[in-house]
């Protein structure tokens, strides 16, 4: 029988760091992070419900990836495929550990049969930030929310606009409606700070090896295999030189208490 691991989601708000987070979870032998999968969403659907909203999810995103970021063809493709026979694999599971309703015992369950030789699995996606109270309050599912000026946020979200990487929605329309989306997550993540472990983006690349002894400890696993390299701290305070002095105000004007009870002013 194998041995069921702790499931752990990784959780923060858009270009805050979790894709860089979860490189690095994965790079540790003890641990196997999938990537926006959204198996985590909820954990009151039906079998059929769950599976629907995930199967498409191998080709729009590369759910497997290696610990490192390697973009050319043969690794994407490489990682398509195992994404592909990921969501097979997980798909049987899924129908068999569920009782009708898809739990987050059974999610564990799956992973863990998935990934056998390893002590956490889980999933990251930015989604989760909207979602840090319900998550907080359930008993099996661990928590890890990075965090990042709101400011740089909002250079990072606009260049992604820009080039087309990301569809500009309605519910984020311009800096002003992202900070207030950004506060948001930032308050749930302060009201259940006693349940979760909380990483600020800043701190992690100027003083990594602080951090990761401080996530390998709340997570049971030996920090010392942890990367340390890698991290690049050359985006921190972009704001500064690409943000209008007016686009910083308004910014700072919706998003003051968060930034502050965040360390940010």
């Amino acid at each position: 029988m194998t041995k069921k691991s702790e499931l752990l989601v990784v959780a923060g708000f858009e270009r805050s760091g979790t894709s860089m987070l979860t490189r690095t979870l994965n790079a540790h032998p003890d641990i196997k992070m999938t990537f926006e999968f959204g198996n985590c969403h909820r954990f009151d659907l039906s079998v059929h419900e769950h599976l629907n909203n995930l199967r498409t999810q191998w080709w729009k995103r590369r759910i497997i990836q290696n610990h490192r970021k390697n973009n050319d063809r043969w690794t994407q493709w490489k990682n398509r495929f195992a994404s592909r026979s990921f969501v097979k694999k997980y798909s049987r599971g899924i129908s068999v550990a569920s009782e009708g309703i898809v739990s987050a015992e059974a999610v564990r369950t799956v992973l863990s049969e998935i990934f056998p030789n390893v002590s956490v699995v889980g999933d990251k996606h930015t989604l989760y930030a909207r979602e840090i109270d319900r998550l907080a309050a359930d008993e099996i599912t661990k928590t890890l929310v990075i965090f990042r000026d709101v400011r740089d946020v909002a250079v990072s979200y606009a260049e992604m606009v820009a080039a087309g990487k990301w569809r500009q929605v309605e519910s984020a329309a311009n800096h002003v409606e992202m900070a207030l989306e950004w506060v948001a997550s930032i308050e749930s993540m302060f009201r259940n700070a006693d349940d979760l472990c909380m990483l600020r983006y800043e701190d992690v690349v100027h003083n990594p090896s602080r951090e990761l002894v401080k996530l390998g400890e709340w997570l049971d696993v030996d920090p010392e295999r942890f990367p340390t390299g890698g991290f690049k701290g050359t985006s921190v305070g972009r704001f500064k030189t690409t943000l209008a002095p007016m686009e910083v105000g308004e910014i700072e004007d919706v998003a003051k208490l968060g930034m502050q009870r965040a360390g940010y002013i």
